[in-house]
């Protein structure tokens, strides 16, 4: 699209700055949202009571599958914790745990969400009414953990930490691209 009006943005270098400044700032999103992912996304630092594991109905099955291998080692170390599955796939992530072991009592299922922003809000709720500890940590892809950690702060967890199943090739650039424009829509949300 930048080719077919460039001849004309040249020649109007106010108009060119316009035009270049949204896309810097959406590239350099774009940089920020994989240098968090790959800097302080942690497989290996759970501290959290409870594992939110967002199954939104729109996901790859690739991507839930690599959310839900990371709660099922997350489980084998950790035995007393608890998971809460958010969103339109909530089933079969269910199932997908208990044949990885995690036993059902284990697992809170909440299927209205239909993104992070109400995950993050209806997983409180299942922890209020549950009379579960606030403590919590979140599997998320690394495109996501840096909105993740924007979410838990917002919704009041303390010391949320975001789990990460790491790298996921299949489309990655979309996905960076995509979270840049998510991320400045939920710091829009916190200014307003």
């Amino acid at each position: 699209v930048g080719a077919l009006f460039w001849p004309f943005l040249s020649r109007h270098p106010l108009l060119r700055g316009l035009f270049l400044l949204p896309l810097l700032l959406w590239l350099g999103l774009s940089a920020v949202i994989l240098l968090y992912g790959r800097l302080w996304g942690s497989p290996g630092d759970f501290r959290g009571d409870t594992v939110l594991v967002p199954a939104m109905a729109r996901e790859e099955r690739l991507l839930l599958e690599k959310n839900l291998d990371l709660a099922i080692l997350y489980y084998e170390e950790n035995p007393a914790s608890r998971f809460i599955l958010s969103g339109g796939r909530v089933e079969q992530g269910r199932i997908y745990l208990e044949e990885g072991g995690i036993p059902a009592g284990r697992i809170f299922l909440e299927a209205e969400a239909e993104n992070l922003e109400e995950a993050f809000r209806k997983a409180k709720e299942i922890m209020g009414e549950k009379k579960i500890s606030f403590k919590i940590s979140y599997i998320l892809p690394e495109h996501q953990l840096l909105r993740g950690r924007l979410l838990a702060s917002r919704e009041g967890y303390v010391g949320a930490v975001g789990l990460t199943p790491g790298w996921i090739f299949q489309d990655a650039l979309g996905h960076y691209l995509e979270e840049a424009l998510s991320l400045f829509r939920a710091l829009l949300g916190e200014l307003l």
